[in-house]
């Protein structure tokens, strides 16, 4: 009779360790936030840079840290068209503008 009592307690021990770790792993997913899109969406000073021009005219704007972005006009997600820098395409990061030189 030990034996299966022993059994017994194993199981609901079992049991309720799993069910606790269910209830724990999914009330700490729930204050997670959701998962942002990839890739990201082209910020808006992008997109204003486009506006009224047609796909692969030149563009230009200057990101809110200040630095100046030339490229062409493209259509990004959304149908939306965003000037996308020089030298930014598949598989490519976006190049760094240089610093300018002080004379």
């Amino acid at each position: 009779m030990a034996v299966k009592s022993n059994k017994r307690s194993f199981r609901y021990v079992l049991l309720l360790g799993l069910g606790l770790g269910v209830v724990a792993f999914g009330a700490g997913a729930q204050g997670e936030p959701p998962p942002r899109p990839f890739p990201p969406p082209p910020p808006q000073e992008a997109l204003t840079a486009c506006g009224g021009l047609a796909e692969g005219e030149s563009c230009g704007f200057v990101t809110p840290r200040g630095h100046e972005l030339n490229g062409s006009c493209r259509l990004v997600r959304d149908d939306a068209m965003a000037c996308v820098p020089a030298g930014h395409g598949k598989g490519h990061r976006p190049m760094r503008p240089q610093p300018e030189e002080q004379s």
